[in-house]
């Protein structure tokens, strides 16, 4: 973990001074969830992903998206019974949208494990934990 310490300084570093990036104005009004919520993906996907597609909008969409879906059907899914919990989930979009995650990410480990089988290196800022 203390490797990761960098990555993630660099990401809310940055995730900052975009969201307060200097404008004529005194005060701006933030909301909070979005942000920690942008946040919290785009560290977990620094960690998982690497920094190439950490910092992909459509990406992060994605990340966001499935990490709402996870939270809301869990609640759902505590107040039914155990027989219909995977006929919900199989109705929900969460398949979809883990499938538009996977489209996004294939192509860059594909690509790096070209590299790395014809002898090449790549880089450590892409690391894949999947």
């Amino acid at each position: 973990m203390p490797s990761y310490l960098p990555w993630i300084e660099e990401e809310i570093d940055d995730s900052l001074n975009e969201l307060l990036a200097e404008t004529d104005e005194d005060f701006r009004k933030v909301e909070i969830f979005s942000y920690v919520m942008s946040l919290n993906c785009r560290i977990g996907s620094r960690i998982l992903v690497g920094k190439t597609l950490c910092r992909d909008p459509a990406f992060l969409k994605l990340f966001e998206d499935h990490a709402q879906l996870l939270v809301v059907l869990g609640m759902i899914l505590k107040f039914l019974p155990t027989w219909c919990r995977a006929y919900i989930v199989a109705l929900s979009p969460l398949r979809k949208v883990q499938q538009q995650i996977i489209d996004l990410i294939q192509p860059a480990v594909l690509e790096d494990y070209r590299i790395l089988v014809n002898g090449g290196d790549i880089s450590t800022e892409n690391v894949y934990v999947l």
